[in-house]
């Protein structure tokens, strides 16, 4: 089963409104993020600062929100993780992607929908920098 995974621009404030809303980007702009995690995550951020990519890589990202030990919850995607994706280069865009796919957690998304993922969460983290705004993960299981 698919981790349930919505990215949305809102204050850290919200995050216990976001956490209650059971489909949060009905309410706050963001983007569908189904099956993404701290996990996957952080391997795209590792791959992005050319780090090694071990068992213990993850996304270091406080949790602003739990609903319950099933979840939701609601973390702050990290400043780190904003800037690595918004200095990431068309140029390098394809050999991000082809790394990224090549990892466990993301060997059955296939490229071309990895890549419009990853424009797509550029273009959210753009968003939260001209908003003033941050991006919040919501996951359920």
């Amino acid at each position: 089963m698919a981790v349930l995974t919505e990215l949305v621009l809102a204050n850290p404030q919200e995050a216990e409104a976001v956490g209650k809303a059971s489909v949060p980007i009905r309410q706050w702009e963001g983007l569908d993020a189904k099956g993404h995690n701290e996990i996957t995550l952080g391997t795209l951020l590792a791959i992005l600062r050319s780090e090694q990519i071990t068992d213990d890589t993850f996304l270091d990202c406080p949790c602003l929100y739990e609903g319950s030990q099933e979840g939701p919850w609601v973390y702050a995607l990290p400043q780190e993780l904003a800037d690595a994706i918004l200095g990431l280069e068309e140029a390098r865009l394809g050999d991000v992607v082809n790394q990224w796919c090549d990892t466990e957690e993301l060997e059955e998304l296939p490229p071309d929908q990895a890549r419009d993922f990853l424009r797509a969460l550029k273009a959210l983290f753009v968003a939260a920098q001209e908003r003033g705004r941050s991006v919040l993960m919501w996951t359920s299981l």
